[in-house]
C-alpha cells in the first residue's frame, strides 16, 4: 500500500470515529501497515467501523487482516511465491552429525501467514 492510499483510508477512519487527523500517528500507523495490500487493509477497516467504538489500535487491524486472510480459501496457483504448491525451498540445514546435507521445505509465508516464521 502506498502513502497516498493510506493517508485517503487514515482520513476516512479519523472521520469515522469524529477524531482530528493526526499527521504523526497516520505515519507510525503506515510504517506499521505498509506491507498490507489495500484491499485487504479496506476490509479490516470495515470490520472494525461494524463493531469497535473506539479507534482502532495498529494491533487490532493488523489482527483483524489476519482474521480476514485466514477466512479467505486458498486458491492453488494463485501464489507468487509457491506457485500453488504451499511449500517452499529454504537454506540447506545440516543434522547434527551427518555428513550429508538434505533440503528443507517450509510452508509459503503467504498462503499460510499464521504458520510463517
Amino acid at each position: 500500500m502506498d502513502w497516498h492510499t493510506w493517508q485517503r483510508l487514515y482520513k476516512r477512519l479519523c472521520a469515522t470515529y469524529g477524531k482530528a487527523v493526526n499527521g504523526e500517528q497516520c505515519a507510525a500507523y503506515y510504517e506499521s501497515l505498509s506491507q498490507i495490500s489495500e484491499a485487504l487493509m479496506e476490509q479490516a477497516i470495515a470490520r472494525a467501523n461494524a463493531v469497535q467504538k473506539s479507534f482502532p489500535k495498529i494491533a487490532d487491524l493488523v489482527e483483524r487482516c489476519h482474521q480476514i486472510r485466514a477466512a479467505q480459501p486458498y486458491a492453488p496457483g494463485a501464489c507468487d511465491v509457491c506457485h500453488g504448491d504451499g511449500w517452499i525451498d529454504v537454506d540447506d540445514r545440516q543434522p547434527y552429525n551427518v555428513p550429508v546435507r538434505y533440503p528443507y521445505v517450509t510452508r509459503c509465508p503467504q498462503c499460510y501467514p499464521r504458520h510463517a516464521a
